[in-house]
């Protein structure tokens, strides 16, 4: 398959900027839509938060990032014209993944109770087992209140032709006492558009990290699972409590998104989880820098998104301040084409 590139154009009115078009044309044959799968690695420095857009249009959104980057969310949903969120998703309680939930629920004008505020079908969660206690929790229930819904391993929702599908939650059952860990109870998701398919991994552990603080070993109980993927997001903004070499030996990713933030406390990404990577010629694209020391590591310093119109791909780079580009295509690649 060839692809073809099509002119971006952005339209700046005082009502805010139009939603690009994608950046290859779909498929002239077996294509169900004329507009792609997106998946947005939002930069909200160390934390996570993903935004979805069905080819429909229907969005999701999972994980907010920090309290202290929550605009950077808000300035991604502008960006693509989200004024709803089909449904809200938490993949665990630390701060660096629904820290900007509030934020994001008081909508554009941040004032919460009024018709601008995102009001989802259901936030998702992982339910209330081992829930932390603290002020940032607090806040998270009295906003979700009865809307929320609790998911179990198996759990799906399809919006517009994609399917997610929970591969994780609480630990799939393997926490014990003496280990517990509010990363390895993360959610995780398969994400599936007709012949492309994204592991979303949450931060699920794989069983690294420095005794007395190792991990639980979540990734071998689920890696003959999931199958084949085209694109990994990286567990744990590239922690070595994850994203082992044997799981990735078994979900065969040709590309990895890690997000995580400049001058961040923890040293991420590890510098064996980016060996492990680049030792499986896995592309690796950072939302940041981070302690990367690599020079074939890409770093955006933005967004990465990856468009997809169900089977190729492209991951699209859009560094703040800059115009979008091109960072890698799948059909190309495949082709024995140079890459960026």
């Amino acid at each position: 398959m060839r692809i073809i590139f099509i002119l971006i154009i952005f339209f700046f009115t005082n009502c805010g900027t139009s939603v690009a078009p994608p950046f290859y044309a779909p498929p002239t044959e077996n294509i169900a839509s004329p507009h792609p799968l997106r998946i947005i690695a939002i930069d909200v420095g160390q934390g996570d938060a993903t935004l979805i857009i069905a080819p429909n249009g229907e969005a999701m959104l999972i994980d907010a990032g920090p309290a202290a980057n929550s605009e950077r969310v808000m300035e991604a949903l502008k960006r693509e014209q989200i004024n709803a969120l089909a449904w809200i998703a938490v993949t665990h309680y630390h701060e660096d993944h629904v820290g900007g939930l509030g934020r994001v629920l008081n909508g554009f004008d941040n004032i919460s109770g009024n018709s601008n505020d995102f009001n989802p079908k259901a936030f998702l969660d992982r339910g209330l087992e081992l829930i932390p206690q603290n002020e940032i929790i607090t806040t998270y229930l009295e906003r979700t209140q009865n809307q929320r819904r609790a998911l179990k391993i198996g759990d799906s929702i399809t919006f517009g032709g994609v399917v997610l599908e929970v591969v994780t939650a609480n630990g799939n059952d393997q926490v014990q006492s003496e280990a517990l860990d509010e990363n390895s109870l993360s959610l995780s998701f398969l994400i599936s558009y007709h012949d492309f398919r994204f592991f979303l991994a949450g931060d699920i552990t794989g069983g690294g990290g420095n005794p007395p603080f190792d991990t639980i070993d979540i990734e071998s109980i689920i890696s003959g699972s999931i199958g084949d993927v085209d694109v990994l997001r990286v567990a744990h903004h590239g922690s070595h409590t994850s994203t082992q070499s044997s799981f990735l030996e078994k979900i065969t990713p040709e590309v990895a998104i890690i997000s995580l933030g400049n001058g961040n406390d923890f040293f991420h990404p590890h510098q064996t989880v980016i060996d492990a990577l680049l030792e499986k010629d896995i592309h690796v694209f950072q939302t940041e820098r981070g302690w990367a020391k690599n020079e074939d590591v890409s770093i955006v310093e933005g967004d990465i998104e990856i468009q997809s119109f169900g089977e190729d791909y492209q991951v699209i780079g859009h560094p703040r301040e800059k115009m979008p580009e091109v960072l890698y295509s799948s059909a190309e690649s495949a082709e024995g084409k140079q890459l960026p």
